[in-house]
């Protein structure tokens, strides 16, 4: 699936790249896998590795939930978060649902990695501003800003950049 995953600037074909079920990336623990493949394939630096586990595990969830499963996160409570899980486990037991596909793919150059995370949802954009820190969730996207090197959203992508250097560019 990689000629067709490139980022703008980028040679055609990731130098990683893993895609799973929706149903297989939700109940094997996806985004753990992949930074472990990522980490042994780049040599990514120890420090660098908890950073990336997390925006993967962020990453991939968004794509599971919101894009495959097309389920949003409208609970105003952490009472309400029960009925939230059951939709997705009941979503993930329906076609087409369950066979769409998370994929999670990387391209290195010289100053770091580049990871992107997709889904075969409809796409989004960032919402502005910061997210609602007295609700219970849609804090995901803006951790991945806030930990990764660079993070940004391009339709069904959610992209990640991590540098080499101990210095950032975000």
């Amino acid at each position: 699936p990689s000629a067709n995953l490139a980022p703008p600037g980028q040679k055609l074909s990731p130098g990683f790249a893993i895609w799973m079920t929706t149903a297989s990336a939700y109940h094997t623990g996806m985004a753990q896998h992949a930074t472990v493949a990522l980490g042994m394939r780049f040599g990514v630096p120890y420090h660098k590795i908890m950073q990336m586990e997390t925006c993967l595990q962020e990453a991939v969830v968004n794509a599971i939930v919101h894009g495959n499963l097309g389920i949003d996160s409208d609970f105003d409570s952490r009472e309400n978060m029960d009925v939230h899980y059951m939709r997705i486990e009941r979503q993930l037991k329906h076609e087409p649902y369950r066979y769409r596909r998370v994929t999670v793919c990387a391209w290195e150059d010289e100053s770091g990695l580049r990871v992107g995370v997709t889904d075969q949802g409809q796409g989004f954009s960032l919402p502005e501003g910061r997210p609602g820190h007295l609700l219970p969730h849609g804090r995901g996207l803006h951790l991945i800003q806030t930990i990764a090197d660079k993070a940004w959203v391009a339709r069904t992508y959610i992209w990640t950049r991590f540098l080499r250097s101990a210095s950032t560019t975000r």
